[in-house]
């Protein structure tokens, strides 16, 4: 085992071990807790990934443990082939996908250690595992509650490596025949979570991603991931921002993994660390794939521009057709990422009330197009915001307007912003429409953050700069134009 994903292994098996009660043997978590609360739950798919985790450090003290585990484990499948979420909630199978998340870590066991797990633990699992793939088979042909992208081409994987394993001709001609619909990219090819699930799902079938079923792949893996941010630095279409960086993927850890490097936010103890136990060797190397300097593409509702930088990258996300910024709080129409190992800092643009942005660029200078959308409730002080720029809070910032101090300004005024040895302006223009405008300076959250919540939900992660409209016209249509200077 290489050296990287020992440490990856070491990791699952230390974010099991530390939620692991000694008097119940089960790793004890809630989902979705406040940071506060106290986990008596015991959830079923947390507890076959350290299972798996334990089987992986091939020590005979862990397999032991891992073995006595998922034992007591397959007595709480369902007989529809699902599981509980938590165990107290048996027989109930209330999450429909909660089969889907299991049919991994249980085919990595029985596919990687069927010698030690004994006769009739190997016959359980093996049952264990077919009942599953039956139900998540079923489940993704209903055509009534059709599951997502990534949800199929999870059971599709599944299907051809379960086959292929026990040499179940039905089930590899179902995983063909489904696997041949996720040959063209999606949107999930532009979200860090769930291209962690695409990876899984294409380990699965190839531990190779640059033979994956999935074409151009491995290439969009590597032109989208930034080794001096160690940070992806696509499209934004959803990513959550946790506290002052951005939310730690499984994406995280596999990129990881491939360039030898992990940025200290991915290192932090996290729940998370147990989905390492997933990550298989490879062949692939990141460094195989050239990185583009810039590169465009298009889906069917967005279209793409992305920049890299030895030191920064950004990308903006065109929408095809008009759009409620309200509805998309994980989705940032641009992005831009510069920092290190330590810190990543991003600059994003949320939320407000535009029906649509274009965009350029100019060298360092990058231009905005904000077509406003219909006059807001001027006396609501969080919707007369119109357009607002989000970057984190650090302690070596400085904001100034025209070269001085201050929280507000006007149409026409260069807001210089440096953090951490980065520096832009940014500067805001009437070009068409009539109003009247004042741009804040101010601490706030993107639509994005999750961490204000509990007893952090007052906290303020960001620096938020926007324009508020003071009066526009009401039928009269109103363009914005900003100018961002990168220096």
């Amino acid at each position: 085992m290489d050296e990287n994903l020992r440490k990856l292994i070491e990791l699952a098996v230390l974010a099991g071990d530390r939620r692991m009660s000694t008097q119940t043997d089960y790793v004890h978590l809630k989902h979705h807790a406040l940071p506060e609360e106290i986990q008596y739950t015991i959830p079923i798919v947390e507890n076959y990934l350290f299972a798996l985790s334990l089987f992986r450090t091939k020590s005979i003290e862990n397999i032991t443990k891992a073995k006595t585990l998922i034992e007591k484990l397959a007595f709480f499948q369902g007989s529809n082939g699902n599981f509980p979420v938590y165990l107290h909630e048996t027989p109930e199978c209330k999450d429909h996908y909660l089969a889907v998340q299991l049919l991994a870590p249980i085919y990595w066991i029985c596919q990687g250690f069927q010698q030690i797990l004994g006769l009739e633990l190997k016959q359980r699992l093996q049952s264990t595992l077919l009942k599953l793939i039956t139900y998540c088979l079923s489940i993704s042909s209903n055509q009534e509650k059709h599951p997502p992208y990534f949800i199929r081409m999870r059971i599709a994987a599944a299907s051809l490596a379960i086959g292929k394993l026990f040499s179940f001709d039905d089930l590899i001609l179902k995983g063909q025949s489904l696997i041949k619909e996720f040959e063209t990219p999606t949107n999930e090819w532009f979200e860090p979570k769930y291209l962690a699930d695409l990876m899984v799902s294409s380990q699965m079938v190839n531990t190779d991603f640059s033979k994956s079923f999935l074409k151009n792949f491995w290439t969009h893996i590597c032109q989208t991931w930034h080794q001096g941010l160690n940070s992806y630095i696509g499209p934004k279409l959803l990513e959550y921002q946790a506290g002052f960086e951005p939310e730690v993927t499984l994406y995280d850890l596999f990129l990881g993994y491939f360039t030898g490097n992990f940025s200290k936010r991915a290192l932090k103890d996290d729940p998370l660390h147990l989905s390492a136990s997933l990550i298989q060797a490879t062949n692939d190397k990141i460094d195989d794939v050239a990185p583009l300097k810039s590169w465009t593409g298009d889906l069917k509702s967005q279209s793409f521009q992305m920049v890299r930088e030895d030191t920064h990258a950004f990308a903006f996300t065109t929408q095809n057709e008009t759009w409620n910024p309200a509805q998309d709080k994980g989705f940032s129409p641009f992005r831009l990422s510069w920092g290190s190992l330590n810190r990543i800092h991003t600059l994003v643009t949320e939320g407000g009330n535009s029906r649509n942005i274009s965009f350029s660029k100019d060298g360092n200078q990058l231009e905005f197009l904000f077509n406003l959308g219909e006059l807001p409730e001027l006396e609501d002080k969080e919707k007369s915001r119109e357009i607002s720029f989000y970057f984190d809070l650090f302690e070596k910032c400085s904001v100034k307007i025209e070269g001085f101090s201050a929280t507000t300004f006007k149409i026409g005024e260069e807001v210089q912003v440096k953090v951490d040895g980065f520096n832009f302006t940014l500067k805001f223009e009437l070009v068409k429409g009539e109003g009247q405008f004042l741009g804040h300076f101010m601490r706030g959250n993107r639509p994005s953050q999750i961490a204000n919540k509990g007893t952090q939900r007052f906290a303020a992660f960001d620096w938020q700069l926007f324009l508020r409209t003071i009066r526009r016209p009401k039928n009269m249509e109103c363009v914005i134009k900003v100018v961002l200077k990168l220096n």
